[in-house]
């Protein structure tokens, strides 16, 4: 039997799938976190056992030669021992998967960050009023964000000293470790993979180079944003100590609901009742809009259901607007006095000739 039980070591069944596998990785490597391992030796040797264990097992092809290796033992002089080399294992996915693209002790972003993704980015959503999304107006949203750190700024270092290149893995970030039949490389245990370290950490940012700040931003709502648009705000995101920049602050809308029109793209859409004698004979209706009371044109025979179209009063487009959409409901009278009586059945008489 093998020496070491993977399994065992990430706490999962030796059927556990990829994505257990990956879960049980991050659960142990937050409480991993150097921010929270504070130079603990015990929980940096626990931290190198769960990033040997998840190399294996998170890789198809290592998984199953070591389960092959578990079950069966393991003879080097055996032929076909060679088909057990694992080589030198980059640990650079474990961080990955870890920090969410690679864990420098500055709190920067790592390799996702180099091919220019933005995980600095902040997301936020904002609740827009009907009339501030159709004529513009201001939002107030409360932020809290990484920014740089004033006391180093950003270097993480307390005045007077700065960061030195790590002496255990020679300002690599990895050290090679032989685990008898093969040899994983590994985050250095000293500098957890930055391949500097801090003698003298700042005691505002306790060497991250930043810190966080809750504040007020004022966000111009551009006339005309329709619910889900999102807005960019550069530079509002949080700090990056490694790159010297901070991400974004990505603003979502959501237009909150009128209590009489609704929007559908560029057109607002509403409804009017109308008496029966109105939709008969035609006529016209005062009808409320976003620019006030407009008169309405009906037209005599319009159906229950009918729309008319205000060209040019819904949301602006450009340097045009949609248009505002009524929707035709038609009274009918519960009651009728015994004229209006006569007069239905004189109509229906006269229907029924024709």
């Amino acid at each position: 039997m093998f020496e070491k039980d993977y399994y065992q070591i990430l706490g999962v069944s030796e059927n556990a799938s990829e994505e257990e596998i990956k879960k049980a990785f991050r659960k142990y490597a937050k409480e991993l976190h150097p921010d929270k391992t504070h130079g603990n030796k015990e929980k940096e040797e626990r931290f190198k056992k769960i990033s040997e264990a998840y190399d294996i097992l998170s890789d198809p092809e290592k998984r199953a030669k070591y389960d092959q290796i578990r079950k069966y033992g393991f003879d080097p002089s055996a032929a076909g021992a060679g088909d057990f080399d694992f080589g030198g294992a980059d640990f650079e996915s474990i961080l990955e998967t870890m920090f969410g693209g690679g864990f420098d002790s500055l709190g920067g972003r790592g390799k996702r960050a180099a091919r220019g993704e933005n995980e600095g980015d902040i997301h936020v959503k904002i609740d827009v009023p009907f009339e501030t999304s159709l004529r513009g107006g201001k939002k107030s949203v409360a932020i809290e964000h990484g920014v740089k750190c004033g006391t180093c700024d950003g270097s993480g270092a307390e005045k007077g000293s700065r960061r030195e290149t790590c002496p255990g893995c020679h300002g690599t970030g990895k050290v090679s470790q032989n685990q008898g039949f093969f040899a994983l490389n590994r985050p250095c245990p000293q500098c957890f993979g930055s391949g500097t370290i801090l003698r003298h950490p700042c005691k505002t940012c306790h060497g991250n180079g930043s810190t966080f700040r809750r504040q007020t931003i004022d966000i111009d709502v551009p006339q005309g944003i329709a619910s889900g648009k999102k807005m960019r705000l550069a530079g509002l995101g949080n700090y990056d100590p490694r790159t010297g920049r901070s991400g974004n602050l990505i603003v979502t809308v959501n237009l909150l609901a009128h209590p009489k029109f609704e929007r559908k793209g560029d057109n607002i859409h509403s409804a009017i009742r109308i008496p029966v004698e109105v939709a008969i004979l035609g006529g016209e209706r005062t009808v409320e809009t976003v620019d006030g009371p407009a008169t309405l044109r009906i037209p005599p025979g319009i159906q229950p259901g009918g729309k008319l179209r205000m060209a040019e009063m819904g949301f602006p487009h450009g340097s045009s607007r949609g248009d505002h959409i009524v929707t035709i409901e038609i009274e009918i009278p519960k009651k009728l006095s015994e004229e209006e009586r006569k007069l239905f059945e004189r109509y229906k008489e006269l229907k029924g000739k024709s």
